[in-house]
């Protein structure tokens, strides 16, 4: 088991990071890294994207079989496109280039549920 490690500073978590990263590069494994913003052992949300911790909550309490791909890529249909008619204007006005990814964020931003993880 690993041995936990207070961080007092940013610049020492970003040191950290980056030796971490360093050290896996010099023994030749290929790893990902990815980092939240929760200490790794008391995780307050778990590593789940917005939309799928509010779907699934909703669906539990109606009928477990709802819950599937199929329904979560319609509700998040829904939830885009009523986005990007409110916001459209918006998005114009502050010269904001109108991709789907730049909504996106957008969405994530403003605390819209979405698949991109928080």
């Amino acid at each position: 088991m690993e041995e936990e490690i207070k961080v007092k500073s940013v610049s020492e978590y970003l040191n950290l990071a980056y030796q971490t990263i360093k050290n896996a590069d010099k023994d030749g494994s290929s790893q990902i890294f990815w980092f939240r913003g929760e200490g790794s052992t008391k995780w307050e949300t778990p590593i789940v994207p917005s939309i799928c911790r509010v779907l699934a909550s909703m669906f539990k309490s109606v009928k477990d079989d709802l819950f599937n791909s199929h329904n979560l890529k319609k509700v998040e249909e829904v939830i885009s496109s009523d986005f990007l008619r409110q916001s459209l204007p918006y998005i114009i006005t502050k010269g904001i280039e109108n991709t789907g990814w730049n909504r996106y964020f957008l969405m994530q931003h403003y605390k819209m549920k979405t698949r991109l993880l928080d």
